[in-house]
């Protein structure tokens, strides 16, 4: 399990991404990431979004239509399948991890993880 240090945790938050990948180990899985107010320290919960790519290969977040959790109240907790993901928060099976070929150690600048982790 991958987390920036800047990242809280909610309470049972990792057991649904285990579970994910213990159903099928070449999953990799990433947690909705809720905000804590960097002026009041308010907790604020994110709405559900996906990892998306634009045209210049940077990184962004995709918020699914108002129909897909309209169809379907149990949407809510459904895992929202993404092409890409945050690269600093996320869990993998530790041998994808090293199949697929971990981070790029050369990538020294913030924010390229997102897309290239995500293209592995």
């Amino acid at each position: 399990v991958f987390l920036d240090s800047h990242c809280e945790v909610n309470q049972e938050w990792l057991q649904p991404l285990l579970e994910r990948i213990k159903e099928k180990p070449e999953r990799v899985v990433c947690p909705i990431i809720d905000i804590i107010d960097l002026d009041t320290m308010k907790y604020v919960e994110s709405p559900v979004c996906k990892g998306g790519v634009n045209w210049g290969l940077t990184f962004k977040w995709d918020y699914p239509p108002h129909t897909y959790f309209s169809q379907d109240h149990k949407n809510f907790i459904r895992p929202l399948k993404s092409a890409t993901m945050a690269g600093g928060l996320f869990a993998i099976d530790r041998s994808y991890f090293f199949k697929i070929g971990t981070y790029d150690e050369g990538m020294d600048v913030w924010g390229a993880e997102n897309v290239e982790i995500s293209f592995r």
